[in-house]
């Protein structure tokens, strides 16, 4: 066989992309797998999940220090040092995708590192090189949702530039107040910033009970947060020194920002949309993203789907 043969390819190295190449790999396939980024793990473990929960602990950490005189200690305004902070970040980064990547070495798994696109029913462009295969998975994860209208600008982050801590800006804006979203408001206050969270449903953490998200609110306007609900950003002007985000319904106005976060989630990826299957059958990428698990983005939980496609392949 051609070295640019698969018998067995995985689209994606994500946490249910990587369980399903490791399982074949058990099951006595040559398994290609293939990922656009440096390492296994996906978005998961290289930029978001279990990363923002660690980030999430220094802001934890800062509050507890600033907050002892409660206790009877006084340690005086802790700063937050952001250069060891993303070196820390980094570490957790390399210890997080250290496994998968162990775990494909010793199974003697070739990965190919590069973006991915069907060419037909039974090949791929790989980084621009041409691979076919005799089976294949798609197990390309989530991107992170892009707006209309927003100007594309250094300044204007989504989720994965927001957990680089490439910056802490004096006045930051996050859009909108989930679950991530308030996270990100909480580790950037921690660190410094003034920061002002839109909303454009009635209450934060939508879905939540309402009881504990007014304690929530109560306890964010405590620590310096700015929170609007029920509050549409209709554009983001980043022609000027600031960004310039214009807002209406509930509060109508206008937000001046160093920066803004775009915390309104992620969706399927993009190849799914690409490939032979959906073009024939008139389906779109979420159709098949469903089918395979209820809500595609849980990666605790997808690498079990994956392996239960490996077994539809496989009839193991």
């Amino acid at each position: 066989m051609p070295d640019t043969h698969a018998d067995f390819m995985v689209v994606g190295g994500g946490p249910e992309g990587h369980a399903c190449a490791l399982r074949a790999a058990d099951l006595g396939r040559d398994v290609v797998p293939a990922d656009p980024r440096a390492t296994l793990g996906g978005a998961s473990l290289n930029e978001g999940g279990i990363l923002s929960r660690a980030v999430l602990h220094v802001a934890e950490l800062l509050h507890e220090a600033r907050h002892d005189n409660d206790w009877g200690m006084s340690t005086g305004r802790v700063p937050g040092d952001l250069v060891r902070l993303r070196g820390k970040k980094d570490e957790i980064v390399a210890c997080l995708t250290g496994g998968p990547n162990g775990l494909a070495q010793r199974r003697k798994v070739r990965v190919i590192r590069g973006p991915a696109s069907f060419t037909g029913a039974a090949s791929v462009d790989i980084d621009g090189k041409g691979w076919t295969f005799k089976q294949a998975v798609i197990a390309v994860g989530s991107f992170p949702v892009k707006l209309e209208g927003w100007s594309r600008d250094h300044r204007v982050w989504d989720l994965t530039d927001a957990l680089e801590l490439r910056d802490v800006p004096k006045r930051l804006a996050i859009v909108v107040g989930g679950i991530v979203g308030l996270e990100l408001a909480t580790v950037y206050t921690a660190l410094g910033s003034k920061v002002t969270v839109i909303e454009c449903v009635d209450q934060i953490a939508p879905g939540a009970d309402a009881e504990v998200v007014r304690i929530l609110r109560a306890a964010l306007g405590a620590a310096g947060l700015t929170v609007h609900t029920g509050t549409k950003v209709v554009s983001v002007n980043a022609g000027g020194p600031a960004l310039l985000l214009r807002y209406e319904e509930d509060f109508v106005g206008e937000i001046k920002a160093g920066a803004a976060i775009r915390a309104v989630g992620r969706t399927a990826g993009e190849l799914l949309g690409e490939c032979v299957l959906p073009m024939e059958m008139r389906v779109t990428s979420g159709d098949i993203a469903r089918s395979i698990h209820a809500d595609p983005i849980l990666s605790e939980t997808v690498g079990f789907a994956a392996e239960r496609a490996l077994g539809t392949l496989t009839g193991l």
